[in-house]
């Protein structure tokens, strides 16, 4: 979001309000990977975890029958370099 792309006023504000949305929606996707593995949220990576809902509908297509929620979290978790060690609680 370097810019918004609406041209009133109005629609600016709705456009934040979607914003803030998506983050608190992504954010709370990490907080349920963190607690599957007893981690807080702080130590998952943000941009993974966008990356991963991004990607997530192009692979759960390949699967049969669709992918469960706990597969996602699952993702968010394991695949790539998620959890830093570097963050302190």
């Amino acid at each position: 979001m370097e810019h918004l792309r609406c041209k009133t006023p109005e629609m600016a504000i709705r456009e934040l309000w979607v914003y803030l949305l998506a983050y608190n929606l992504i954010r709370m996707l990490m907080a349920q990977a963190a607690l599957l593995v007893d981690k807080i949220p702080r130590q998952l990576s943000f941009k993974h975890t966008v990356q991963v809902c991004i990607a997530w509908p192009e692979f759960s297509w390949q699967q049969r029958g669709g992918l469960k929620m706990t597969k996602i979290l699952q993702a968010v978790i394991f695949t790539g370099i998620t959890i830093s060690d570097e963050c302190s609680p």
